[in-house]
């Protein structure tokens, strides 16, 4: 996109990675990003490549600045993930609007194709919107298409909204299901969730920030392990030695249990984006990747995964494993 078509309009992830605008090859352009009449988010001097071209990529400082949408069980619009931004290169500015979501959110829910889920959960599903359109969600099992929820956006949100369903109350049938989000208005199309299917047994749930900018239900059967590292540090006090100090890394190991070949590699584009929550306790609490395992192979129709993370912010050890 050159710069010269930014000024009020309303762009997405993809159109962010490949801005344009003219430039010398011997001496600097000075270039800033701001939030309109807000605060500085880029100030740079750039050169031209030899086409006399500056090229920019704003898609991954933008989505920093972006903000999750934490699912509730009420449809919210999460103006957060738009920025209105002013872009100035050289003399010119530019005004536009940035929506930390994929221009594929018009056209897919999920990469996932299928997943377990336990029994009593509530799903996420979250959509996007662009003012004066709605929402109809059905839920579509052998038990055929059943209408969910219903919902107008109001006009003063762009972006996303979402909300999460309770599927104890949903006509779920016995074997799987899925959500079929139906949004209408200036522009009219349907978007797919996976395929989900009840599996007993205990689970660890995450949160992962799909490449559509939504954040995914991503629930994982295998083992949970708190597996702290610790650093200690002792001296000697006259006839005594003993520990002066201790320093804990509290490292927790999450094997995902058996996963289709699929939701492998999606998985594995979730840990790379690193964007994540766990629930701890009936609250999302945001961890920070450290370590991932992540082999896929074709032969294979399941697999197996794992990493390790950290919690962002510190909490106590005796209710990580809740």
């Amino acid at each position: 996109m050159n710069v010269s078509e930014l000024n009020n309009v309303y762009i997405y992830i993809e159109d962010a990675m490949e801005i344009e605008a003219a430039g010398s090859i011997s001496s600097p352009t000075r270039v800033t990003l701001s939030e309109t009449d807000g605060a500085v988010i880029l100030d740079e001097f750039h050169y031209a490549n030899f086409d006399g071209k500056i090229l920019l990529d704003l898609a991954e400082i933008l989505k920093g600045y972006s903000s999750d949408c934490l699912p509730t069980g009420n449809w919210e619009g999460n103006e957060a993930a738009c920025l209105d931004l002013t872009l100035t290169v050289g003399v010119n500015s530019y005004q536009f609007t940035f929506n930390a979501a994929s221009k594929e959110s018009r056209s897919k829910l999920s990469d996932i194709d299928f997943l377990f889920i336990p029994e009593g959960i509530s799903i996420p599903v979250s959509v996007l919107c662009n003012q004066d359109q709605g929402v109809k969600v059905f839920i579509e099992s052998s038990a055929g298409r059943n209408l969910i929820s219903e919902h107008t956006f109001t006009d003063i949100v762009s972006g996303q909204y979402c909300r999460t369903f309770d599927i104890s109350t949903l006509p779920t049938g016995a074997g799987p299901f899925q959500f079929i989000c139906k949004i209408s208005g200036h522009n009219t199309f349907e978007v797919r969730s996976p395929m989900y299917k009840i599996q007993p047994g205990e689970y660890q749930l995450y949160l992962f920030r799909n490449r559509f900018g939504a954040l995914e239900l991503f629930p994982m059967r295998g083992s949970l392990e708190f597996s702290p590292t610790f650093r200690f540090e002792s001296g000697s006090n006259g006839r005594l030695h003993k520990k002066t100090s201790t320093e804990c890394d509290d490292i927790l190991r999450q094997n995902s249990g058996n996963i289709t070949r699929k939701a492998s590699q999606v998985l594995a584009s979730f840990l790379k984006e690193g964007h994540a929550y766990h629930l701890v306790g009936g609250e999302w609490k945001r961890i920070v990747i450290e370590e991932a395992s992540v082999i896929t192979k074709s032969s294979d129709t399941t697999h197996r995964q794992s990493f390790s993370f950290r919690y962002q912010d510190p909490i106590d050890p005796q209710f990580m494993m809740i």
